[in-house]
């Protein structure tokens, strides 16, 4: 695989104190180490052993989430045509930054992500890995997840995705000072289950390119759900163009 890291450029921006405020959800504080300690994971599958077709386009996408990240000020770690062994081994459990953004781009299926040797490996497991639990680090920052992939074409009846476990009442919780293990994450995924994510194999995909156009024009003013529903928005004005 290929790995770059990649310092990202200075932003020109009014107050970097209103573009962390608004587009981490105005909660978070704002200190001159968290605006100098962000780190970006961004994987692009492209090319694949076996029968899967390359994904034509992604090249694209990769330069303009790259062009984001930078003009946020996160530290870029670029990975290139990862095997499903090696996605989450190597970086994303030892963060210690002060906020973090993962970005996923491959092809996939329901709840999985392919690694470029064909193998799936489950999108939970990036939630897993960065949780409360798992990366106590990144306890009370916030965690942006991308995911530009296809979610599967076929209904599988007989899978469950209940939640069984027994976590206690809110209050029980805070008497015992429990903390939900998955906080702060905010998850944004280029199609619902069971459908297929489309990219152009010469321009790549509208998610991505609809993303980065939203962060870049209007971060400094919208809060990230708001950034996540305008981009929406735009993805469904232009679906007549798929």
């Amino acid at each position: 695989n290929k790995m770059v890291k990649q310092k990202c450029e200075t932003v020109d921006c009014q107050s970097d104190h209103f573009l962390l405020n608004y587009l981490l959800f105005q909660v978070y504080p704002v200190t001159k180490d968290s605006m100098s300690n962000r780190i970006a994971l961004l994987i692009n599958n492209i090319d694949f052993n076996g029968k899967m077709s390359k994904r034509n386009g992604a090249e694209q996408d990769q330069q303009a989430m790259l062009k984001l990240l930078g003009h946020l000020q996160y530290e870029v770690v670029l990975h290139q045509d990862l095997t499903a062994e090696v996605v989450f081994t190597a970086r994303t459990c030892s963060f210690t930054s002060n906020s973090v953004f993962v970005v996923v781009m491959s092809h996939g299926g329901f709840g999985t992500i392919s690694g470029s040797d064909q193998v799936d490996f489950e999108i939970d497991k990036i939630y897993e890995c960065l949780n409360t639990k798992n990366c106590p680090d990144l306890r009370d920052k916030p965690k942006v997840i991308i995911i530009q992939a296809c979610r599967g074409v076929e209904v599988d009846l007989s899978r469950q995705s209940l939640a069984t476990e027994n976590i206690g009442s809110p209050s029980e919780n805070a008497k015992a000072g429990v903390v939900h293990v998955e906080k702060d994450f905010i998850g944004f995924h280029s199609s619902t289950r069971y459908t297929s994510s489309y990219r152009h194999p010469n321009r790549g995909s509208h998610f991505i390119h609809h993303i980065c156009d939203v962060f870049r024009a209007v971060c400094c003013q919208d809060h990230i759900e708001e950034l996540l529903k305008k981009v929406n928005l735009y993805l469904i004005l232009s679906s007549k163009f798929y």
